[in-house]
Order: C-alpha cells, then sequence, then structure tokens
C-alpha cells in the first residue's frame, strides 16, 4: 500500500511539475516577441485615448450613460484596454492551426489531458501579456487621467478572484468555439463572428448597462457579461455587497457550464476528426 501510495504521490507531483514548466514555456516564448509586445501596447494605449475622449463627448452632450461619471467611464476605459490583451474574448485560433496542420495529433499523444495542455499555455500568455501590457497601460493612463483604483484590499482580492474566474472562462468559451474547426476545414470565419459576439456582449466596447434594457435583460441570461464586465464593475467599486457575492457565484456556475460544454464538445469532435492522409 505504502508503495502504491508513494508511487501515485510520485506521479502526480510529476504531472503537477509537467503543467508547471509548460506554463514556465508558455510565458517565455511570449516574452521572446518583445517588438509585437511594444506595439500592441502602444496601439492600445492610442486607441484608449481616442475612447476616452469620445466617452467623454456623450458625457458632456448630456446624454445619459447608465449614471456612469466622468471617473467611472475613465476607469472603464482604462481597464478595458489593459485587460483586453490579459481576457483575449475576442479572438484566439491557436487550437485551429494544429488541427488544420495535424499537430494536433501529437497534442493529443502527450501524456496531459488536451483541454489542461491548452488551458495551462493560456495561462502563461495571460500572465505575460498582463505583465508587459496591462500593467503599463494602467501606469500610463493614471499619469495621464484620474483613473480609479480601489482603496481597500478587499476590493482588490474580490476583483483578483473575479477576474481569474473571467479568464478561465474567457479560455473556456475560446476552446468552445475552437472545436468548430474538427467539423470544418476552415472554420475561422464561423469563429471570428462567434468571437465578435462575445466582444461586444462582454462590455468591451461600451458597458452592458448602457445597453437598451431589453438587451441587458436578454444578455443578462448569458456567460459574456461575467467575461469582463463583471471583473471591471467590482474594480470600479460598482460592484458591492450581496451584488458583488451574486456576480461571483454567477461567474463559476458559467465557468461550470463552459467546462461542461467544452468536454462534450472535444469528446463529438475527436470523434469526427480527420487528419489529411488518415
Amino acid at each position: 500500500m505504502r508503495t502504491s501510495s508513494g508511487a501515485f504521490t510520485r506521479t502526480g507531483w510529476v504531472t503537477v511539475r509537467a503543467y508547471y514548466e509548460l506554463g514556465v514555456t508558455s510565458f517565455r516564448r511570449h516574452m521572446t516577441y518583445r517588438t509585437a509586445a511594444l506595439a500592441g501596447l502602444a496601439t492600445n494605449f492610442f486607441f484608449g485615448i481616442l475612447r476616452v475622449y469620445m466617452f467623454t463627448a456623450v458625457l458632456e452632450s448630456g446624454a445619459p450613460f447608465a449614471a456612469y461619471t466622468h471617473g467611472q467611464i475613465l476607469a472603464y476605459t482604462g481597464w478595458t484596454q489593459a485587460l483586453m490583451a490579459t481576457l483575449i474574448v475576442y479572438g484566439w485560433f491557436e487550437l485551429m492551426h494544429t488541427v488544420k496542420s495535424g499537430e494536433v495529433v501529437g497534442d493529443l499523444c502527450r501524456p496531459m489531458n488536451y483541454f489542461w495542455f491548452w488551458q495551462v499555455k493560456d495561462l502563461g500568455r495571460a500572465a505575460q501579456a498582463t505583465l508587459v501590457r496591462a500593467v503599463p497601460l494602467l501606469v500610463g493612463y493614471r499619469l495621464m487621467f484620474p483613473v480609479y483604483l480601489p482603496g481597500t484590499a478587499i476590493v482588490w482580492l474580490a476583483f483578483v478572484a473575479s477576474l481569474i474566474t473571467a479568464l478561465f472562462m474567457s479560455f473556456a468559451w475560446r476552446f468552445a468555439v475552437s472545436t468548430i474547426s474538427f467539423w470544418m476545414l476552415d472554420a475561422r470565419g464561423v469563429m471570428s463572428l462567434a468571437y465578435m459576439v462575445s466582444w461586444f456582449l462582454s462590455g468591451f466596447f461600451v458597458p452592458v448597462d448602457v445597453f437598451p434594457a431589453w438587451a441587458i435583460g436578454i444578455v443578462k441570461y448569458t456567460p459574456f457579461p461575467y467575461m469582463l464586465h463583471a471583473p471591471l464593475q467590482v474594480v470600479m467599486g460598482r460592484l458591492a455587497g450581496t451584488a458583488l457575492l451574486h456576480a461571483m457565484a454567477v461567474q463559476v456556475c458559467w465557468l461550470t457550464v463552459l467546462w461542461l460544454l467544452c468536454s462534450v464538445l472535444l469528446r463529438l469532435g475527436l470523434r469526427r476528426l480527420v487528419i489529411q492522409g488518415g
């Protein structure tokens, strides 16, 4: 029994170490593209400035904007621009490329769960994006505009928990969409459409609570607002108490649903998978 238990323990630690090394390798791989990271940072910052002045003009025109103050709109713009590279709810085609090239066979043969293989790689990418894109963007916005930052450790902890859940939700959604490539030779068009829907409904372009009442009534029953809008509401101080706990509970529920959806779609997709040459 001792030998069996010891062997199981060693196997478990080897598995954990393998996932850890995979995440570190993914982080280092993305860190090598420094020029691309700087270009993305500059682009994000520039378009963020345009969005700031656009929303400021809307507020100064007297148009109703879901009770957002000028400071909250600045915070909303800064945080969305900062987190777009971390969460990337708008597009991800890596899995599709491996299916088209046949690399998926090698990935499936690895001694790792296929879903978590991609999830850990995405965590490495997200860590790099947070370090290279999100933090510098927030510092830049903070120097230029009075961007609101939480003043208590509890709000920061709630935001981090909500953001991590949103990151897992975002990946599960992207993975589920990517399984379309098991059925289609070129799924880019369908996937791009799905990503555009999630990008808009997640609250990146405008806050979800600015939508018409009938649209909010529909969107709140989808997972998309909880991939970006909910963490933003937390960090901006617009969610607290019971409302905060409810939002985070809904995030966990949707994450569970998306994980189950990924499991089902992956199982069905692998039955349909045909690689060129057999």
